[in-house]
């Protein structure tokens, strides 16, 4: 009786892996999707044709030598040639309260009139924040300058620069 039970149990086993484990058929949950091809850019516009690195480089005084494109083209590194000074500009499709959560977290924020809907400076990070509607705009701008008020006229005048394009 104990070997008819153990015989069936491997029997069982055995049918289990030849059958059940059958890898050439294709099962509704085996779907391979690649989802490169089917989803949507994070943005609808390209960061890197808003801007040419002349335009950047004549902001910040600086020639402007390498354009790096990264996190899914949501931002844009312009460099120069020895990588001290830089703009780092990233945006986001958001509402406005989004813009508002985000900027909560400033605690040096400085409101800066007469770009897009709002905006504002924060001298700890050196980082302009715009918001135009649609678009949250961030600018952060490394350069060697006498002080941050000058930090915000390149990032003020790089914002204008993209608001035109949009």
């Amino acid at each position: 009786m104990y070997k008819r039970r153990a015989f069936a149990i491997v029997l069982f086993i055995f049918l289990f892996f030849v059958f059940g484990c059958d890898k050439t058929k294709n099962s509704s949950t085996d779907v391979n999707i690649n989802t490169s091809e089917t989803a949507p850019p994070l943005l609808d516009v390209k960061i890197d044709s808003l801007l040419t690195s002349q335009q950047v480089g004549d902001a910040l005084g600086v020639s402007i030598e390498n354009t790096v494109v990264t996190d899914e083209g949501t931002s844009v590194r312009y460099l120069s040639e020895d990588m001290l000074s830089y703009c780092e500009i990233s945006m986001m499709d958001c509402d406005r309260e989004i813009f508002d959560s985000t900027i909560s977290f400033y605690e040096d924020a400085v409101d800066t009139p007469n770009l897009g809907q709002a905006a504002i400076w924060s001298n700890d990070a050196k980082q302009l924040v715009v918001y135009n509607g649609e678009y949250m705009i961030s600018i952060t701008v490394a350069v060697n300058v006498d002080n941050n008020d000058e930090l915000l006229i390149c990032a003020r005048q790089i914002a204008a620069l993209i608001l035109e394009k949009l």
